[in-house]
């Protein structure tokens, strides 16, 4: 390919160059704008080990050489507005897939504009919440009771609250659900006897309402799996911290 001489490039010619670079620039910044919440942040993720998936759908489970496989009933191929190509399981499987991602949410988050209502709910319902997370994630020797984070809840208000996202997988048996937490937290439910009674002076649980916000933004990317027992889990979860949307 022949090289540009800058230096015989006419006045003109960089008048045209600059306006070129200003609409390109315009035009990233607009997609970026209709992107977010829905689909931010997925291809900043980090890079992940060899032991993770993969998150970004291509292959849409057909094979390289060779014929195709067939097509199980209710799966549909689509594409993003990336134009990446993506299986979507049918309205079964999706219930199923939606239930673990929010199996394992409701251990670490609650939805409310009420932080008291908020506090009550999760204290009632606490047990549950965690046998539930218990049976549809699949982490080798792991525990949702006997983890550190689960002594506090964040209480996110509505306003808040991700933008459902589209269920996206790579092939039948492997998919992905993609939350993005889209402003600062109103509360915590802290369920730790000794830092409630330092920072409230009460019995756990207890309701943490002066606290420094370290994540307003946020994405957290779930892979699930369908098992051997028919029954889709959590396999993987990744997170970011993502900057304030323009």
């Amino acid at each position: 390919m022949k090289k540009i001489d800058v230096r015989k490039i006419e006045p003109a010619g960089w008048v045209a160059l600059a306006v070129a670079a200003v609409l390109v620039l315009a035009i990233l910044g607009l997609a970026f704008r209709f992107a977010w919440p829905r689909l931010v942040g997925i291809e900043r993720l980090p890079p992940m080990s060899e032991a993770d998936p993969v998150l970004t759908p291509t292959s849409a489970n057909r094979a390289t050489s060779g014929p195709s496989k067939p097509t199980p009933t209710g799966w549909m191929v689509q594409r993003d507005v990336a134009g990446k190509e993506h299986l979507t399981p049918p309205p079964a499987d999706e219930a199923a897939i939606r239930e673990a991602f929010e199996a394992v949410m409701a251990v670490e988050y609650i939805e409310s504009d009420d932080n008291q209502v908020a506090l009550q709910t999760a204290s009632e319902n606490r047990q549950a919440v965690v046998e539930k997370a218990n049976r549809l994630t699949d982490f080798t020797g792991w525990d949702w009771a006997d983890w550190g984070l689960m002594t506090a809840v964040e209480i996110i208000p509505s306003e808040h609250w991700g933008t459902e996202n589209p269920v996206r997988c790579d092939d039948y048996e492997t998919c992905t659900a993609v939350w993005v937490k889209k402003g600062p937290t109103s509360g915590l439910i802290v369920y730790q006897e000794d830092i409630c009674q330092s920072e409230v002076g009460s019995d756990a649980p207890c309701l943490v309402s002066n606290f420094a916000e370290t994540r307003p933004y946020w994405i957290r990317v779930f892979t699930i799996k369908l098992q051997e027992d028919g029954i889709w889990r959590i396999t993987s979860i990744q997170s970011e911290k993502l900057p304030p949307p323009p």
